[in-house]
């Protein structure tokens, strides 16, 4: 049975490293909204609310657009 309940901060951070880590791969907006969704489920067994779901998928582009930052860094400063 599915909890009723909000997700915490925390949660939320955990769903989104899993959202990054399958953005980095598909290169997928859909895939990666389905990944935070599922990873809520199977974790926390909660239907994370659209706004978690929003909430984890804009920290997960932030972090994909921070890696895409450094190593556009990386290769200019020929490391």
């Amino acid at each position: 049975m599915l909890n009723n309940r909000f997700l915490s901060e925390v949660e939320i951070l955990d769903m989104a490293e899993t959202g990054f880590n399958t953005f980095m791969m598909t290169a997928s907006n859909h895939s990666t909204i389905r990944a935070i969704r599922e990873h809520s489920l199977d974790e926390f067994g909660v239907k994370a609310n659209e706004t978690a779901v929003f909430a984890a998928y804009q920290k997960a582009k932030c972090m994909a657009e921070n890696a895409r930052i450094a190593v556009k860094k990386s290769i200019a400063e020929g490391k």
